[in-house]
């Protein structure tokens, strides 16, 4: 299996959405941790009753960032991938199977799989409505896949974006070694600190079509992005949702017209 690494702090509804969602359209690839941090005793009651769920998934509470998240990685070492995920993601349709992405990384120099990329993925900022920089030369590959060349893509764009903890897959090889290299104590930290000038593979690939997205509803830690100009809710009026026995039902959820990597979609709470 991949070994699936998800981010969490004071979103345990939307944490339950994203793992149901993994869980269905990703069913048997990924082997699930949730590395989450609660703020208060509001919150961390809301990640109890999701710990009461079956769902057959580790939770490890945030203490020490970097060295939980390497303890991870260390502990499921025979799992030759891996992949981040953030609470506010879902895997909004089939994901492929765990021998497609082996097949993928038998290519020697792919760096990685983004599950958010696709050719319908074209905006870039929904909040600017500016659009992405999309590869003008790319390859087929197996039937499913398109790849690039990356580092050929302005590093604003999404396509020349190759480290993301929304849904990118890396062998554990390739990345271990620069994980524990550099400074970073938060999901946001070690996303935007990342040593981009490391000496890294030079092709990305994805599905013709995304089969993740981020749903920018709220903001927790340091994230100066926009959200939830559109459906937003509070992360205390989620939490108190979930305490009072509500949950997204995300089968009632509109992604049909899916643009971008991050696209605010109404939540369905019942």
């Amino acid at each position: 299996m991949i070994t699936g690494i998800v981010f969490s702090k004071d979103r345990p509804a939307q944490l339950h959405a994203c793992i149901e969602s993994i869980q269905k359209n990703a069913a048997g690839i990924f082997n699930i941790n949730v590395l989450y941090t609660a703020s208060n005793e509001y919150f961390q009651h809301g990640y109890d009753m999701l710990m009461d769920e079956p769902l057959g998934v580790r939770f490890i509470k945030e203490s020490n960032f970097k060295k939980e998240m390497l303890g991870i990685l260390d502990e499921f070492n025979d799992e030759k991938l891996l992949c981040f995920f953030t609470d506010d993601s879902i895997v909004y349709r089939p994901a492929g199977s765990l021998d497609d992405f082996s097949e993928v990384f038998d290519v020697s120099e792919m760096l990685c799989c983004s599950l958010r990329l696709g050719q319908n993925t074209v905006i870039q900022n929904p909040y600017k409505d500016t659009r992405s920089v999309i590869p003008s030369h790319s390859m087929s590959m197996k039937d499913k896949f398109l790849a690039w060349e990356w580092f050929r893509i302005p590093s604003s764009s999404n396509f020349g974006y190759p480290f993301s903890v929304d849904g990118h897959i890396y062998r554990k090889i390739d990345m271990i070694d620069i994980f524990r290299s550099y400074g970073y104590d938060t999901p946001n930290s070690f996303e935007g600190r990342f040593p981009v000038g490391s000496k890294l593979f030079p092709l990305m690939c994805c599905f013709e079509n995304s089969v993740l997205v981020n749903t920018p509803i709220n903001i927790v830690g340091s994230s100066q992005n926009k959200s939830g100009e559109n459906f937003g809710i509070s992360l205390e009026d989620f939490n108190k949702q979930y305490l009072d026995g509500k949950r997204i039902n995300i089968e009632k959820m509109d992604f049909e017209n899916i643009i971008g990597c991050h696209q605010e979609i109404k939540m369905v709470m019942e």
